[in-house]
């Protein structure tokens, strides 16, 4: 019944956006929020009951229904709520998932669908950390870095919250590596953007989180900063080098738009976020990443196309341009792709990027960083 009931949120906060009604409002909305309530009720009761035992219902089940959780979460802005359904299906999969010796063709898509989801959620989820996180507590050889994807561990690692999810990292990341070769190529055909981009998000977020704890509280592990810088200039010299080898000449140019803007944006989140670079010196990038952005709308729009695209790429262009004409239109394609597709994502995208330019311009500080307006704000932002 949970997934029943957030399937029927999705569309009912669709229609409300559709309709134009204001947030909170309309009669959609509404409808949107009393399923909201009875699939939260639901999940919760399959969470506790249906796991594990003699009622336990089938493990693809309780997964697509606490990934439409997510999604019907992040579309009607209770973010907490999203990471925290995230985190169950961390938790499912570890008592669940990795038992499974064949997963079948769904199950795989929805192991693709939580991967991309958990990293894009802990590259925006900005999170206060903590002096008394395992960060402090390890040496540099066992640390989540050489993980294939260590951000999904950057919450036990950097945080203190105590959510449940198993702290052996190393198994879920294992139980990814082997899946490989099925679940890979199903990031280019759901979003449109290859692994290999999804793998270096990752490392790209997990060396975020670590410049922002070594920045806060200095680390005293001489061995620990030298595997740091390693680890930056390996993950700088991937992305520099970054090529979309899987895209054919004769396939979709909509896809490799995609593919190019995240890796667009890609770098300009490393080189803000790890290397804190000024800003000026990545206009390019803004540039690129909004002219394939708009280019893939277009195409899209051309062939009356009506799915979203991406919405980081946009967010992280529109926050680091300088010239206020690229700003205006990255804002315009969030609020465009809000009013075309439903999804009022876009907007809180598009507010919260103009909320961290009128910041940077009220305190006469254009070093102001995005996590750092988020954090001032205690707000939250999960951006698939």
């Amino acid at each position: 019944m949970s997934l029943l009931y957030s399937l029927m949120v999705i569309s009912a906060f669709h229609l409300d956006r559709l309709s134009g009604a204001e947030p909170h409002c309309g009669y959609w909305w509404k409808i949107a929020e009393s399923y909201h309530e009875k699939a939260m009720s639901h999940i919760q009761v399959s969470l506790r009951n249906e796991v594990v035992g003699p009622q336990k219902a089938k493990y693809k089940t309780l997964m697509m229904a606490l990934l439409t959780m997510v999604t019907a979460c992040i579309t009607n802005g209770k973010l907490v709520d999203a990471r925290k359904h995230l985190l169950d299906a961390q938790r499912l999969i570890h008592v669940r998932g990795l038992t499974k010796k064949k997963a079948s063709r769904k199950v795989q898509m929805l192991h693709t669908q939580f991967l991309y989801l958990r990293i894009m959620e802990e590259a925006t989820f900005v999170y206060p950390l903590s002096s008394d996180s395992t960060f402090f507590k390890s040496s540099a050889s066992t640390t989540p870095s050489s993980a294939r994807y260590p951000s999904i561990a950057g919450h036990k690692w950097f945080g203190t919250s105590s959510d449940g999810v198993p702290t052996s990292f190393h198994e879920l990341d294992d139980f990814f590596e082997a899946s490989g070769p099925e679940v890979r190529p199903l990031f280019a055909r759901i979003y449109g953007i290859p692994e290999s981009l999804i793998v270096l998000m990752s490392h790209v977020t997990y060396l975020c989180c670590e410049t922002r704890q070594i920045k806060a509280h200095a680390h005293s592990d001489p061995q620990h900063l030298s595997d740091f810088h390693k680890r930056c200039k390996a993950v700088e010299d991937l992305l520099c080098s970054w090529k979309n080898e899987d895209h054919q000449p004769s396939s979709s140019s909509s896809e490799d738009h995609g593919a190019q803007a995240f890796h667009g944006a890609l770098l300009i989140y490393f080189y803000r976020e790890v290397r804190d670079i000024n800003r000026f010196t990545l206009q390019h990038h803004v540039r690129t990443t909004k002219a394939h952005l708009l280019a893939l709308e277009g195409r899209k729009v051309a062939q009356s196309i009506a799915s979203a695209g991406v919405l980081w790429p946009g967010f992280i262009a529109a926050v680091e341009a300088l010239d206020p004409r690229d700003f205006a239109d990255v804002a315009a394609w969030m609020r465009g792709c809000a009013d075309r597709y439903g999804l009022r994502s876009f907007d809180r995208a598009a507010d919260v990027a103009a909320d961290i330019w009128l910041a940077r311009h009220a305190q006469v500080d254009q070093r102001l960083k995005w996590p750092e307006r988020m954090l001032q704000k205690k707000s939250f932002l999960i951006l698939p």
